[in-house]
């Protein structure tokens, strides 16, 4: 194979009858600005890694959460750890925080799912915008693209997307 100019950093769920994984590539010229070692999930949903910027330590993180939050008393569990570890990036340490992955939700609205009147989907949106909230967190392609549709997934039946990147809210002020 091709030699890639990235540093990959994996991370797979060990959780009995699950199946999963996350990764992130971290650009080899940017391998320099990194702080410390990278932090992963013990659950095997998330990936994180500091690095410097012009605007300052940013923690980026690359994440996978299991499917129907609503049903499953793990993906609460890793929907609540998630949220806790970003709160003590961002809100504790004031740093700003880059959040990319599978999220499995999204939020119970027109441009973002079709189906917008099941209680599944509302548990959902809720997951996502309390994360939002009290990380303080914003949608990156809602908030550049506030009257376009955000598709990441479809079946023949639906869509909805449940990819997102999300990004400290107070990144702009930095």
């Amino acid at each position: 194979g091709e030699n890639l100019p990235y540093t990959i950093f994996s991370n797979s769920t060990n959780v009995e009858g699950e199946k999963g994984g996350v990764i992130l590539l971290l650009h080899k010229k940017y391998q320099h600005r990194m702080v410390g070692k990278p932090t992963y999930d013990k659950q095997g949903r998330w990936i994180s890694v500091d690095i410097r910027t012009p605007r300052g330590r940013t923690t980026l993180i690359a994440a996978y959460l299991p499917p129907s939050p609503q049903d499953s008393p793990t993906a609460r569990t890793a929907w609540a750890e998630l949220q806790e570890y970003i709160i003590t990036r961002h809100n504790k340490k004031n740093r700003l925080v880059i959040l990319a992955g599978d999220l499995n939700a999204s939020l119970c609205e027109p441009l973002q799912r079709k189906n917008t009147d099941k209680s599944t989907h509302t548990a959902q949106g809720r997951l996502l915008s309390t994360l939002m909230e009290n990380a303080g967190l914003t949608d990156a392609f809602p908030h550049c693209h506030p009257y376009k549709q955000y598709r990441t997934w479809s079946n023949h039946n639906t869509w909805s997307s449940p990819d997102h990147i999300l990004v400290s809210a107070h990144s702009r002020q930095h």
